[in-house]
């Protein structure tokens, strides 16, 4: 098995066709994608299971089941789409099961504007996913919103007018004595602290760390009841 890491490989169709010209394949390969790469360009599906002849996994950030979120927390694509961000989520996947490939999907509890609701839009989108795919979903990770310095959100450390635009988003306000406390006077720091980790929640959204952190559990939950579900990196599961 091949685990290819370059960032959204799935849309570079040179790559794939290069690759079937000097006759090189696998049984099996796991790929990044993005779900709006996929669905716009479904036939690349085909033109990589050439190259991973059995089992082809697609990694893909999915990040939530909200289209609120999608579209103004998560900036993925400079691409002005007519169609929502979940909508191409949800066709990619689809996509994903005509094709009889595999997936591989994240989601993240603690995106700007989060709330109680967007989450549990999230784990709809699981569920959904499970009913979907079947066998065909190996992995559903999910995190918290881990901020860090070299991330666009890492503006927040050095931007007080980005940082009240964050705010906004979850219908609050940050002052500029609380922006430095907790941001600007750590932009310097090695590591961002669990401290700026908990107030990024309290200030960019409507949830707290622990709830990020139930909400974690009920994924590994489900996925853990998931028949179809790999632990690891396994080629054939058992």
């Amino acid at each position: 098995m091949v685990y290819n890491a370059t960032d959204s490989i799935y849309e570079m169709a040179s790559v794939a066709k290069g690759l079937q010209e000097q006759k090189v394949s696998w049984k099996a390969m796991t790929i990044y994608a993005r779900a709006q790469g996929i669905a716009d360009n479904p036939r690349l599906l085909e033109e990589w299971q050439k190259v991973a002849t059995e089992r082809l996994l697609l990694n893909v950030g999915m990040d939530s089941g909200s289209d609120a979120i999608l579209r103004q927390g998560i900036v993925k694509s400079s691409v002005d789409r007519k169609r929502g961000r979940l909508e191409e989520n949800q066709e990619a996947v689809r996509r994903i099961k005509e094709a009889g490939a595999h997936l591989h999907h994240s989601l993240i509890f603690g995106s700007p504007g989060e709330t109680i609701e967007t989450c549990e839009s999230s784990i709809e989108f699981l569920l959904w996913t499970i009913e979907v795919l079947g066998s065909q979903l190996d992995i559903c990770e999910t995190d918290f919103f881990w901020l860090n310095f070299g991330a666009p959100a890492g503006k927040v450390f050095h931007d007080y007018a980005y940082a009240l635009s964050r705010a906004m988003m979850a219908g609050k306000t940050i002052s500029e004595r609380d922006w430095c406390r907790y941001f600007a006077d750590h932009s310097e720091t090695l590591v961002v602290s669990q401290e700026t980790e908990k107030a990024w929640y309290r200030y960019f959204t409507n949830i707290d760390f622990e709830t990020a952190e139930t909400y974690n559990i009920r994924a590994r939950d489900i996925m853990a009841k998931h028949t179809g579900s790999i632990r690891g990196r396994a080629f054939k599961p058992a």
